[in-house]
Order: structure tokens, then sequence, then C-alpha cells
């Protein structure tokens, strides 16, 4: 009988013990924080819907990207509140100060400006005067800078906020010769961008085109009414970029019959620069397969904003507010991540319930398990008000369901089903008007935060 006793004694505490170690083990998941270090990759004018993330039928265009993200969560519909860069100085805004060092991160990198990356001895080619060294993108230098300083701060944990407008128009990269993106076009392709960079002054009657492909300004010559007497590049540029707004040149461009061998080939040019941006980021997204980086780094790929190739006759970003603008492509990967593969979040997700996110890892630490949980839970979601740049066109949109525009350039009102016509192509106002009037109460309601918000270039419509 005692020894029945002492063993049950026994069973006893051993079973209590392993409880008490699933109960520790438990406490650890819920109160011991998890602060990796954070690298985020902000790209600039990235369309969701070049990515076989969110298309399996589009071809993969960004080789390295994929293996880095083959294991994440894959966020379908994350939307701004701009179609423009403002999204990158609200981001690096909420970062700023002591906010990261008091919190024992280390700040890698986190001012998006070019001119924070000094490119030695660079100057460009006689006969080319296109866009100002702002928008002429150097990330070599950039990224391997970021590169060093990853593997020196790797120990730590670091905050890296990383912005390139590689994939800005003009889209073609004409001036690096060593990564040229026409590696990616067929030889016609390459033949037909040719002749429109020999001689620009005859695309008067494609100028937006030209304008997107290519951004030279000796555009200007063939279009007295964009001249300006600026002497500052910068500025010059800018009255060039409003050929991809006005409604007249496009109309233009549109009527010629070469229009849609001209729209596929803008859209063949922009998906090569994608593979070249790719390329350019291999060696960075490669360092993620270094074992103490792989277990120790948080991933975020995200786009700044879209970018419309005529979805709706338009081109470029800022002018309105269509989903191609809006929609931000985002994956996101743990470090020791335990997802088999791609992991799709299909929910509305407002790209500052993204910012709330990684302040929590910073401040609290996060786990993945709790990720959806978390970022799908926050209440700004629901709604997301968005404007253009120039303030007279605004949005909001409803739980991925309903989207109400107000456009005061036109003065129309627009209501888009997005269960049924996620393209924004019929307009439903007349047949939803209970809807519409809701959705223009909350839009009236919540417009003052945005509309203080200025957008540095003088883009217009």
């Amino acid at each position: 009988m005692k020894r029945i006793y002492v063993f049950s004694v026994a069973i006893g505490l051993l079973v209590g013990s392993v409880m008490a170690y699933i109960s520790y083990q438990k406490s650890l998941e819920i109160y011991i924080p998890e602060k990796p270090n954070i690298l985020v990759l902000s790209l600039c004018s990235l369309r969701k819907a070049e990515f076989d993330f969110y298309d399996s039928h589009m071809p993969v265009f960004a080789p390295n990207i994929n293996q880095t993200f083959a294991k994440s969560f894959v966020l379908d519909n994350v939307y701004s509140s701009f179609g423009w860069t403002n999204l990158s100085l609200y981001f690096t805004k909420q970062f700023e100060g002591t906010y990261l060092p008091s919190n024992g991160y280390e700040i890698i990198e986190d001012d998006w400006r070019p001119s924070t990356v000094h490119v030695p001895s660079h100057t460009d080619s006689a006969d080319y005067q296109g866009p100002p060294e702002q928008f002429v993108n150097y990330i070599e230098p950039k990224l391997d800078f970021v590169k060093q300083r990853i593997l020196a701060h790797r120990k730590r944990p670091f905050f890296g906020y990383i912005h390139i407008k590689y994939m800005h128009f003009p889209y073609m990269d004409n001036l690096n010769d060593k990564s040229r993106w026409d590696r990616y076009l067929s030889p016609e392709e390459k033949a037909r961008v040719e002749v429109l960079l020999s001689e620009p002054a005859r695309a008067r009657e494609k100028l937006p085109f030209a304008m997107a492909l290519s951004g030279d300004l000796r555009l200007l010559e063939a279009v007295p009414e964009f001249k300006t007497a600026e002497v500052d590049p910068f500025k010059a540029f800018f009255g060039m970029y409003n050929l991809l707004l006005d409604q007249k040149f496009l109309a233009r461009w549109m009527a010629q019959s070469e229009f849609r061998n001209d729209l596929s080939l803008l859209r063949k040019v922009y998906q090569a620069k994608l593979s070249s941006l790719d390329e350019k980021l291999r060696d960075m997204l490669n360092l993620y397969g270094r074992k103490d980086l792989m277990e120790n780094t948080l991933v975020v790929l995200m786009g700044d904003h879209g970018e419309a190739l005529m979805e709706h006759n338009m081109l470029g970003h800022g002018n309105h507010v269509y989903d191609e603008i809006l929609t931000l492509p985002v994956m996101v990967r743990y470090p020791q991540t335990r997802l088999p593969g791609v992991f799709h979040v299909r929910d509305q997700i407002y790209m500052g319930s993204l910012v709330d996110w990684l302040k929590q890892v910073v401040t609290t630490g996060h786990r993945e398990k709790q990720f959806v949980a978390d970022l799908t839970a926050n209440p700004r979601n629901s709604y997301i008000v968005s404007r253009n740049c120039t303030n007279n066109i605004h949005s909001v949109r409803l739980d991925n369901r309903w989207k109400f525009i107000l456009d005061r350039v036109k003065r129309e009102k627009l209501l888009f089903d997005l269960k049924k016509d996620p393209q924004e192509k019929t307009n439903v106002y007349d047949q939803h008007p209970e809807v519409a009037a809701d959705l223009e109460i909350y839009l009236t309601n919540h417009l003052p935060d945005l509309e203080k918000i200025t957008d540095p270039t003088p883009c217009k419509l």
C-alpha cells in the first residue's frame, strides 16, 4: 500500500511538473515579447497587379522577391489614404525622434530621400536631358550601403525603413548600361522604344506615353503650352508630369491607331523595370538566407502607392482615388516562420493599421500566430477615406464591399459595388442611394484630417 502511495505521489509530481512546464511555456508565448530586427522595403509606384502572389496566371517577374516571401503573409486588400508619396512621409513620421532608440532599436536608414546616398563621380551623358537627379534612381549604392549596415547590426535589434523610387516613372532606366531594363524585352520591343527615345519631338500625338516611358525634357519642345521659364529641372519635370494627367493629350493618344500596341509596350516596360528592380534587390534579399538573419529579422515589402496604366484612362498616380492607385501590395515574413507557404489575408486593411502593428512590434514585441487576428481587428480597417494630391477628389471604402467617390472636378458622385465590380467600371449610385448617402456623410465628417496634409509636388488636374 505504501508503495502504491509513493508511486501515486511520484506520478502526481511528474504530471504536475509537466503541466507546470506547459503552463510556463504558454506564459512565455503570452507575456515575453519577441523584438526582432525589422526591415521595411517600400517600393514606390508598385502595382499589385504584376505579382503572381495576387494572380496565379501572371508570369513571375520578380523571382527573388518570390523566393524571399515564399513563406509569408500576403495581404490582398491594403489601401492608402493617399495616391502618392505621402505614405512614405507618414510612415517615417511615426518612427522619428527618440521613439526607436528609446525602445532599444538601432536605426539603419529611415530617410527615403535619394540625397542621403551619394553617387561618387556620376555625370549624365551629354545628350541626355532627362528627369532631375531626385528621380534618377541609382539604387545600387544605396542597397549596398543598407546591406553593409544590416550585416554590421544583425546581432542587435535594428529598424530599417528603405524607400526606393526605382519603379516611379519614367519607367526606363536608360542611364545605367550595366543593368538596363531592356534585357527583359524582345528585340522588337526594344527597337520600338529606341525609336521613341531617338526622336522625342515626333511623339506629339502620344505625349503621355512618351513621358511615362522616358521623362525626357526635350519633349517640352513639342509642347509649347508646357514650356516653363523655370531653370529648376525639378519644377520642369513636374510640369511635364501634368502630361500624364491632361485629358486632352490622353484623348489624342487614345485616338491613335497604335494606342493598344503602345499601351501593351508601356506595361511590358513597367514589368521589365520590376524584373530589373528584383535583380538589384537580389543580393540584399539573399542576406536572409543567412541563418542568423533569417532567425532574427522581420521583413516587410510594401508599395508606397499603386500606379495607373490606363485602367480608367489615366496614367501615373496622385491624380485620382481608383483602386489601382490606392492599392498597396504588402508581404510580411516573420523570422523563424512556421507558415508552410503563402497565407493570404483577404480582409480590407488600412495602411495605418500596418503602422500600428509595427509600433506594437517595436514596443512590446509580437508573435506570428497573433498577426492576422491583431491586424484585422484594428477598427481603422472598416472605413478607409482617401484623397488625390490636389484634394478635389475623395473616396471612402467600406469593408471590401462599397466604394463612394466624390469627384469635384467632374462634379459627379460615384458608387461601386466591389463584390460584383472589383474593377470599378459600373456606377451604381442611382441603384443604392441610401448606401451612397451614408458613405457621403461619413466622408464629409472624416475629410478634415486628410485636408491638413499638403503635397510637396505641384501636380494638378
